[in-house]
């Protein structure tokens, strides 16, 4: 259930993947005979006197296991079959199994998903990023600008919803510094990793750590710490300062030029022309300052002027969908001048009450409507009597049968209200939109009569698709993703924004201060944000990502049987002897370099979960428990050398054009870095 993004661009694509797919399934099968053979050679000479042949059983399902995680097996099913296993063959008990349903930790992950999707759908983030963001004509001003806020909001969000919000930001961002995205896209996606270490609800793995040492304690065991809020904030914080000056330093000549790769749209293909109305005064900033001929699958298709109140020289090419809604128009405000796309040089300004009109795809539409500071013009009329609601609402585009009742009704007075609870949004030209010169094309639109084959996009409630998925009415019905009506034009949105973030603050200032659990003040808080509409129950309960979170449950199995059979404690004497040698800095950079290595391979969360049982085994004089809990903190979150390594690494592969050496080339250094600045720090500090 990792996430992915659309539009694969050529690099990361095609034989090559095919080849290196092959070729690490040849080489995971020769490593896993070549390990089992080694296993089971070990059995049958007796090599280590206090493995039993559940040790062994166990060495060998843990090897089977990372060879199904390289090759991208489902991280739940794998660990879950495992943990089936274990429990069937009498390596752990029933209590054992399972023990991560009893876990507060775990529960406090699946609730912090609604809180983290709240303060998305608020704006919270977003208006907090925008302002941070600036414009810089330096890339590596420009990519500090990125990095900072990006780790101090991870240190409070979770980092992957984090990353979601960011990614359509930083693209539109990057298009208006006139910078390639391919600049920023990895620094973001290690600037949420390395700020998830800082506090403890910054990353579930955090959370799966301070399980396990909560039922530690509990048991009787005085790992002689509690991990609190900010435990680990004196070394992570300045570790993730230090990566953020050598990503500033390095992403501009090591990272990639990718911009001329990115895949093209066909005009063709942006068929709706979706006007919006310009709401508020942007200064001097130009057209291409706001990045509006830079928006992924649209293109600007033509600006029309307002001579401002009582000034009605409107152009007849430029009739028919804006005269004809002049009730959806600020009271005054008459455009009247069209200016088509072959015209527009980007350095023109707007202001108050100029209508833009943009070409684009179905599913670029919900870009377009959150543009900050401006009002998408529906093309009906009625679209005020679908009432409030606007978090429940949606758009699907539909293609009209010959038997739908809508046709041959006009598009301003179609009855879609009472058939269908719906209004439309917007409708495809039935020919071709290009950019020609004359201004009658910056507004083609179909005649006023709608008609068979003809496709619109309609604003509905939820349920809409799935009923009518099978009505004689329509050939094609199909739900635009993330389509909600946008929430920031209006006083009370603004307050919701700004209230959300109180809550956030209230909640971590609460878990800081002991005065609750995080599991109570985590649960207080997405209680308090549905309350305030940020999202609905619907909503709350989609965003629990319930895979992950059987991943995590699935996982303590695993780390239960590496302690019951023997193999932590023996793994622990082999670490104890390399760091009489190494001494303690080089035993921590060691327990790290293990614990970013595997984090590459699987999960973050099954990391920790694996290595924990291990370093607690580990008795050496100058290195306590606490210190090695840090260093699995911040190695866990160090997959910087694979794109398949963490899930904000993949929500950024595609849309950076990527290719899977840029991340290890970039990677690589960085995992070094980080290492030595933890292991010297936490040996100084902690």
């Amino acid at each position: 259930d990792t996430p992915t993004s659309p539009g694969t661009p050529p690099v990361t694509c095609g034989g090559w993947c095919s080849g290196l797919s092959a070729y690490t399934g040849c080489w995971s099968a020769c490593v896993n005979v070549a390990i089992s053979t080694i296993i089971w050679g070990s059995y049958c000479t007796e090599l280590v006197a206090t493995f039993t042949w559940k040790s062994y059983i166990t060495l060998q399902l843990l090897v089977l296991i990372f060879c199904a995680l390289m090759h991208n097996r489902p991280p739940d099913i794998v660990l879950l079959s495992a943990t089936v296993l274990f429990r069937w063959m009498g390596i752990i008990n029933e209590e054992e199994a399972w023990s991560g349903f009893q876990s507060n930790s775990v529960l406090a992950i699946g609730v912090l998903f609604v809180v983290a999707r709240s303060l998305e759908e608020a704006g919270t983030v977003e208006s907090l990023v925008q302002l941070l963001l600036g414009n810089s004509s330096n890339l590596s001003c420009a990519v500090l600008r990125l990095c900072l806020p990006l780790i101090f909001i991870s240190g409070f969000i979770n980092d992957t919803p984090t990353v979601a919000m960011m990614l359509p930001l930083v693209g539109r961002w990057a298009q208006r510094l006139g910078q390639p995205a391919s600049k920023f896209m990895i620094p973001l996606s290690f600037s949420a990793l390395l700020g998830g270490t800082c506090t403890l609800i910054g990353t579930s793995t955090n959370l799966v750590l301070q399980g396990l040492v909560d039922k530690d304690i509990h048991n009787g065991m005085n790992p002689g710490f509690q991990l609190e809020f900010f435990t680990m904030t004196p070394v992570a914080a300045p570790v993730a300062l230090i990566s953020v000056f050598y990503m500033v330093l390095v992403a501009p000549c090591l990272l990639p030029d990718r911009s001329g790769e990115t895949p093209r749209i066909e005009e063709e293909q942006r068929q709706y022309l979706i006007e919006c109305i310009v709401q508020r005064n942007f200064g001097k900033q130009t057209i291409t300052d706001m990045g509006l001929r830079n928006i992924t699958g649209a293109t600007l298709h033509a600006v029309k002027r307002s001579q401002g109140p009582n000034q009605h020289r409107a152009v007849q090419p430029a009739e028919g969908p804006l005269t004809q809604r002049s009730q959806s128009m600020p009271a005054g405000l008459t455009p009247s001048v069209s200016m088509p796309s072959t015209d527009i040089q980007g350095t023109e300004t707007l202001r108050v009450g100029d209508i833009v009109c943009f070409s684009c795809t179905a599913d670029t539409v919900p870009t377009i409507r959150k543009l900050e500071g401006f009002m998408a013009i529906p093309r009906s009329p009625l679209s005020y009597l679908l009432g409030g609601q606007r978090r429940r609402r949606c758009l699907v585009e539909v293609v009209l049968a010959g038997c739908c009742p809508l046709v041959g009704q006009s598009v301003e007075n179609a009855d879609s209200i009472s058939l269908y609870g719906a209004a439309i949004f917007a409708l495809k030209p039935r020919h071709p939109v290009s950019n020609r010169s004359t201004e009658a094309a910056a507004f083609d639109i179909p005649g006023d009569m709608l008609q068979q084959g003809d496709t619109l996009l309609l604003e509905v409630f939820p349920g809409f698709a799935e009923t009518h998925c099978n009505s004689p009415d329509f050939i094609l019905t199909r739900q635009i993703a993330h389509s909600a009506p946008p929430r920031n034009d209006q006083l009370k949105d603004k307050i919701r924004r700004v209230a959300a973030g109180t809550v956030l603050v209230a909640m971590c200032a609460s878990v800081a201060t002991r005065t609750a659990s995080l599991l109570t003040a985590s649960t207080t808080a997405a209680l308090v944000l549905v309350a305030m509409q940020c999202i609905t129950l619907e909503q709350a309960f989609q965003c629990i990502q319930g895979r992950i979170i059987l991943a995590i449950i699935a996982a303590y199995g695993l780390g239960q049987a590496l302690d019951k059979t023997g193999i932590a404690q023996k793994v622990a004497e082999l670490l104890v002897l390399l760091g009489g040698r190494l001494g303690s800095i080089g035993l921590l950079f060691l327990v790290y370099t293990a614990t970013a290595l595997l984090s590459n391979v699987v999960s973050n969360q099954a990391t920790v979960i694996i290595l924990y049982p291990i370093v607690k085994s580990v008795r050496v004089d100058g290195v306590s428990l606490k210190q090695f809990v840090i260093i699995l903190i911040i190695g866990a979150s160090s997959a910087f050398m694979t794109p398949t390594g963490y899930q904000t690494n993949l929500m950024v592969w595609k849309p950076g054009g990527y290719s899977f050496t840029d991340f290890a080339k970039f990677g690589a250094p960085l995992t070094l870095i980080v290492g030595v600045t933890a292991a010297v720090l936490c040996y100084c500090i902690i």
